[in-house]
Parts: C-alpha cells; sequence; structure tokens
C-alpha cells in the first residue's frame, strides 16, 4: 500500500484565500530547488515553498517541508484536486484551513500617507549605502554607476552595454515624456538577462508595479495600458505575477522592497538589504532597481 503524506499549509498570501472556493483543478508544473509551481485550473499559477516565507503574488508557505520536493518531481505533470480548503494529489494532501493568511494587497503599504519629499531624501541615502555593499546584480551595478564594470567574460561585459543602453533610452523618453517611446524603451528590458525569470522582466515587473501603485501621484503617461497585451512577452513566472499585482496583490518581496524604501532606517538597511539580495540569483536586486528606477526618473504629479 502506498505511503500517504499529509502536509499543514502555514501560511498563504490572501489571494489564494479569496479565491479558493474558485479552484477546481492543479496541476503540478514545476519543480524548483526551494518551490514547486502548481496551476490551477489551467489559468493560475500558485507557488508552494517549502524553505522560506518569500510568497509570491499567489502562495503557500509549507514549513520544514523540504522532503515535499522528491514527491513532487515524482509527480511532476500529475493533476489534482482543489476542495475543502485542500489540495489533493494521490497520496498528497496539503492542507491550508489553518494557514495564517498574509495581506499582501496594494492597501497594506499606506500609499496615500507618504511623504513623498521624504521617500526622494531616503532614495539618496540608499544610493549611498549601496555604494558600501558587494552587489549581485549587474543590472542594478549598471543602474546607480551609469557605467558599466570591466569583467572578464565577454557576454558579461556585452550584456552591461546592452543595460546601460536601455539606460540611457529610458531616462530620455521619461524625460520627452513621450508615452510610445517610453513604452516601446520599457518593454526593451523584457528577457535580457540571466535567471529563471530574466533579469530584465524584473526589472519590468518593478518598474510597472511602481507605476500602478502610485500611478495617482505620478504622470505616467498611459505605460499601465494594454498590460495584458505585454504578458506574453514575459516568462511564464513573470506572466502569472503580473497578472496578480493587476488585481491589487503583491509578492511579499515587492511589500519588502517599498517598505525599505519607504520607511529607510540607516540602522536596518543593510540587514534588510540582504534578506532581499537572498531573492533569487539576482530577481531581489532586480525588482529593486525597477521600482528605483520609475522613483527616480518621474516627477511628482502636481495635484490641485
Amino acid at each position: 500500500m502506498r505511503k500517504q503524506y499529509s502536509f499543514p499549509v502555514t501560511t498563504v498570501t490572501k489571494l489564494f484565500s479569496i479565491n479558493s472556493n474558485t479552484y477546481y483543478t492543479a496541476r503540478i508544473q514545476k519543480v524548483y530547488i526551494n518551490s514547486t509551481n502548481i496551476i490551477l485550473n489551467n489559468q493560475d499559477m500558485l507557488n508552494i515553498n517549502f524553505n522560506n516565507k518569500y510568497l509570491p503574488t499567489n502562495g503557500m508557505y509549507i514549513e520544514n517541508g523540504r522532503r515535499l520536493k522528491d514527491i513532487f518531481i515524482e509527480k511532476l505533470g500529475k493533476s489534482g484536486v482543489v476542495k475543502d480548503n485542500k489540495i489533493f494529489f494521490r497520496n498528497l494532501e496539503l492542507d491550508y484551513s489553518d494557514a495564517e493568511i498574509v495581506d499582501n494587497s496594494f492597501d497594506i503599504l499606506q500609499i496615500s500617507c507618504l511623504d513623498f519629499e521624504k521617500v526622494n531624501k531616503n532614495i539618496r541615502k540608499i544610493r549611498e549605502e549601496l555604494t558600501q555593499i558587494p552587489l549581485k546584480s549587474s543590472l542594478l551595478k549598471v543602474y546607480l554607476f551609469k557605467r558599466t564594470i570591466d569583467t572578464y567574460s565577454n557576454f558579461e561585459n556585452r550584456l552591461q552595454e546592452k543595460y546601460l543602453d536601455f539606460f540611457n533610452r529610458i531616462r530620455v523618453s521619461i524625460k520627452l515624456k513621450d508615452s510610445d517611446l517610453i513604452k516601446k524603451n520599457i518593454l526593451s528590458i523584457i528577457g535580457l538577462g540571466p535567471g529563471l525569470t530574466p533579469s530584465g522582466d524584473d526589472l519590468f515587473i518593478g518598474f510597472i508595479t511602481t507605476a500602478l501603485l502610485l500611478k495617482q501621484y505620478y504622470n505616467t503617461y498611459g505605460i499601465t495600458s494594454e498590460l495584458n497585451e505585454v504578458k506574453k512577452y514575459l516568462s511564464s513566472i513573470s506572466s502569472h505575477t503580473l497578472s496578480g499585482i493587476q488585481k491589487g496583490y503583491l509578492p511579499w518581496i515587492l511589500i519588502r522592497i517599498f517598505k525599505l524604501i519607504f520607511n529607510y532606517s540607516t540602522l536596518r538597511f543593510k540587514k534588510e538589504f540582504l534578506k532581499i539580495e537572498e531573492y533569487g540569483h539576482s530577481s531581489g536586486e532586480d525588482l529593486f532597481t525597477g521600482v528605483l528606477l520609475f522613483l527616480e526618473n518621474y516627477n511628482l504629479k502636481i495635484r490641485q
């Protein structure tokens, strides 16, 4: 008789909890070192995280769930059902009925209370802090220093040149307030760079999320329109992430990034930034770059 496995889910994001009654089927799509992606109803992606609590827009955290990796690999591509606050696969049950619900909505950041003059001062201080930290992301290094950094890799040198060209073009197009040119330039970063979610995709998500989050305060020149059309150019993970963001929910890593910038503290910055660095190979820093790119180049809208 095959052994039955039951894992209690520790934490779920609010998006999944709210919509749990609308899902019926589940299919294991991908297995990674620290997590697994499951497709719900052939449309939404759910990340089962068994190593840390950096939940995406739609995710679950299972404490001490590392042995799940082998079980999921065995069931790769297999289908299951969603019922009674549980996900069932053959001889495997994920029970999220008692899980803590994390509020990952835009509201958690209390945007209406932001002091934008303070935010600008925070960014200047953050730039100084970042010069003292060994960074992983070539994107972030090129953005901060406005030049390429010499390496022993011709591929890396050429990639950095492309990054530098992108930043020069996007800055000019924002300064010109040319909406078509801005869209063209921001889309050109998609797919560029290394990583499961390419660095360019992560930057794009950080940039667009900031635009969606703060669009009532900034002249965004229509860059948040036509996003459904854009998704087909993004990696699968980035596309699903953007879908959740459009509904008003954030990956937890972006909540951490925004809080780090909006509530800057000299005493806590390096410790908090290290947590961002731990997200993916360079995804945390790449997302951070996209947020900085928006905040530093768009002018705050003058409200009457």
